[in-house]
């Protein structure tokens, strides 16, 4: 089409085919698990231990070996903390509570070369960020969570690529303060955890992005003194 502008002079309309939505690239995953060494021959009411994440994760969920093949009541804690001060019952956030069986055709009453039992999955995974430590308690009513003695606390018990998992202490309850009694060091949780790397759309892990604001003000406040020193 074609029409005159105020000045007479002929215009050409060209008309431009409407803007198309970009499909968005569907991410997937793919679930993984990482187990710490199933040697435990000690029955305990619970176990803490921390989790160190070298990239970011979904946590789905935790696989416990036990003692016993009865159903027995399970819950399970995290303490999301940046300084790693896990040291009071507020800063835990119960993730599930469940009556769970333990499935005999993979553990056996010797506990020997057992298979953890899988709780079921979270009903939110748990976000953790690369570079963050998280502190998990698991704990039951009965005696029946398996740990190793004799592992110091801290010690690396299992990683890979994505995650770290360390040597922890037994525990009833929560924890009350950093003087608390009520537990024990130096006990390997036996069990695995269950997780789905975030992947970016390019196939890569997602990395944590480091802030270069300090950086940035350092230079602009050694800009601002070289100005002033010509003066």
């Amino acid at each position: 089409k074609k029409m005159r502008d105020p000045l007479g002079h002929t215009v050409a309309l060209t008309q431009t085919a409407p803007k198309q939505k970009k499909k968005k690239k569907k991410i997937t995953t793919t679930a993984k698990n990482l187990r710490t060494p199933q040697t435990g021959v000690i029955a305990t009411f619970g176990n803490s231990f921390e989790i160190k994440v070298l990239t970011h994760i979904k946590l789905l969920g935790v696989g416990v070996k036990t003692y016993s093949h009865n159903p027995f009541s399970m819950k399970i804690y995290i303490c999301q903390r940046p300084n790693k001060n896990c040291n009071n019952r507020s800063q835990y956030r119960l993730l599930q509570s469940k009556t769970v069986y333990r499935d005999a055709r993979t553990n056996d009453d010797d506990n020997d070369k057992n298979e953890p039992t899988r709780l079921p999955a979270l009903a939110r995974p748990i976000l953790m960020r690369a570079g963050t430590v998280q502190t998990l308690f698991v704990t039951s009513t009965v005696p029946i969570i398996m740990c190793t003695h004799g592992v110091r606390e801290g010690t690396v018990i299992a990683q890979n690529r994505d995650v770290q998992i360390f040597s922890g202490r037994l525990t009833r309850d929560l924890p009350e303060g950093s003087s608390s009694s009520s537990s024990s060091r130096d006990y390997a949780w036996n069990g695995e955890i269950r997780y789905a790397p975030l992947i970016l759309p390019s196939g890569k892990p997602r990395r944590m992005k480091v802030s270069r604001r300090g950086d940035e003000d350092v230079r602009r406040r050694q800009r601002q003194l070289v100005v002033g020193s010509r003066r």
